[in-house]
């Protein structure tokens, strides 16, 4: 039985969303979106994804209030965090707070 692997990609920009959809997509994964940190930890009430993927510049809760939350529970999922305007400081803390990898 072939299992669908789940990603949660957390951006407010419609367009990251929707690349990453088509991208994930064709290749057998299951993208759930959410356009921000409230409605990412709603979706995750719903089923624990595979790999979250989720935006630095989500506006409202603040990324690492965020991947705290999604690390400090029970779930070892990964997250890999995107980050337009990053630099290697962004990259360092996020890993340190837990993030599996960042891209910037």
């Amino acid at each position: 039985m072939l299992t669908v692997k789940r990603v949660l990609a957390v951006e407010d920009s419609p367009t990251v969303r929707e690349v990453i959809r088509r991208v994930l997509g064709p290749i057998g994964f299951e993208v759930i979106e959410a356009d921000s940190y409230e409605g990412a930890m709603a979706a995750m009430t719903e089923g624990v994804p595979d790999l979250v993927i989720a935006d630095c510049s989500v506006p409202g809760v603040d990324w690492k209030m965020f991947l705290g939350a999604v690390r400090g529970g029970e779930t070892t999922v990964p997250v890999l965090m995107l980050s337009a305007g990053g630099t290697g400081a962004l990259a360092a803390t996020a890993l340190k707070s837990g993030a599996a990898d960042v891209l910037y």
